[in-house]
């Protein structure tokens, strides 16, 4: 209740009331409105809802400030922004796409195309995702949900893409340094016989990471983009929302 009479005070200034209207209206002394103001003394709680409604407020706007609506203007050049971002990287991915799909024909060096297709791609297309939805929430007020089961979905889902990912990125950093290994073999003409097992350390984690890094390659990258929205919608409220107020 600290700032409930500075709250009082701005309110009022803002509707252009004086203190001898208020008070008038609460049926008090202007002294009893002042000391309210300048925290010498607190309203109980019919005298704090009638202060309200004397102001065309509420008693939490009284009680915990204004909301300061954020600058939805900023969000949304921010969102756009960063979507053509992407869209610029997106580009860029698969012309590096269609140049190691090229060099796998001359070459038969399938490291790079396996590369981005299992990594690069689906982080590619879970920023996205999030960043679609991003936009959404800007333009189109969609908010996040709300609850305990968004919640839960929301770790669960961080869990499972953050195991994908510890699972299958020692085979791809193995896979980018045995690309540069047999690049320097091409190029100094050296003859060569290369055989790269990149699960045979550990058999439960090689286990997992083998099965996890061919259901990659069987599977369309952009199909990340459900995730990445999956864990926009379900990301845990850091602030109350008010419908068409926040750029979610």
């Amino acid at each position: 209740m600290a700032n409930v009479g500075k709250n009082i005070r701005i309110l009022r200034t803002k509707k252009g009331m004086t203190q001898d209207e208020l008070a008038e209206k609460l049926f008090v002394s202007r002294q009893t409105v002042s000391n309210y103001e300048n925290g010498k003394s607190n309203p109980d709680i019919d005298i704090l809802m009638k202060i309200a409604e004397c102001l065309d407020t509420d008693a939490n706007a009284l009680i915990y400030g204004i909301p300061v609506k954020p600058d939805t203007k900023k969000e949304r050049i921010k969102s756009l922004v960063l979507l053509a971002i992407l869209v610029c990287l997106g580009v860029l991915l698969y012309y590096l796409l269609s140049a190691a799909q090229d060099s796998l024909r001359k070459t038969f060096d399938s490291f790079p195309v396996i590369f981005l297709h299992n990594l690069v791609f689906p982080c590619y297309y879970l920023l996205t995702g999030w960043c679609i939805m991003q936009t959404a929430g800007c333009f189109l007020h969609a908010r996040s949900f709300s609850g305990r089961t968004p919640q839960i979905i929301h770790r669960v889902l961080t869990v499972v893409l953050l195991g994908i990912l510890i699972l299958i990125l020692p085979g791809c950093i193995a896979m980018v340094a045995d690309s540069f290994t047999l690049m320097r073999l091409r190029s100094a003409e050296i003859d060569y016989s290369f055989s790269a097992s990149y699960f045979d350390k550990i058999p439960v984690w090689d286990y997992l990471a083998r099965h996890i890094f061919y259901f990659l390659l069987r599977i369309p990258s952009f199909l990340f983009l459900v995730p990445g929205a999956a864990l926009w919608i379900t990301k845990p409220s850091t602030k109350p929302q008010k419908e068409n107020e926040s750029c979610a």
